[in-house]
């Protein structure tokens, strides 16, 4: 072969050299960023789980927020019923109190109109 054909050769294969050093350059790149990706997936799949495992809690806590709510209303209900049977009963106690001195007062105006008939 002529030292011509051979340099050109050559070059071609030091073209072919450079961009296939070029290429693994950029390859190195994308798996550099390839690693960065997986890592923030691997963090992503943390949280993910770390998510799971406190929302596995919300039906109790559902669950906790109602029961307590029953109980409250419950608790407001025999509050307002101890309230009313006990002011019904103070009033009841007042209007009895209230009939005696009515009849008292009417005995004594009876009483006082039988002293000034005399």
């Amino acid at each position: 072969m002529s030292e011509k054909i051979l340099g050109q050769i050559l070059d071609t294969l030091q073209t072919m050299n450079t961009r296939l050093d070029q290429m693994d350059a950029r390859f190195e790149k994308i798996e550099g960023r390839l690693e960065k990706i997986e890592g923030r997936i691997d963090n992503i799949e943390v949280n993910l789980k770390s998510v799971k495992a406190d929302t596995k809690e919300i039906p109790f806590i559902k669950m906790a927020v109602f029961e307590t709510f029953e109980i409250t209303r419950q608790l407001n209900t025999n509050q307002a019923r101890s309230f009313e049977s006990h002011v019904t009963n103070e009033l009841n106690m007042h209007s009895h109190s209230i009939d005696l001195l009515i009849r008292k007062q009417f005995k004594l105006e009876v009483e006082i109109e039988r002293i000034k008939g005399k």
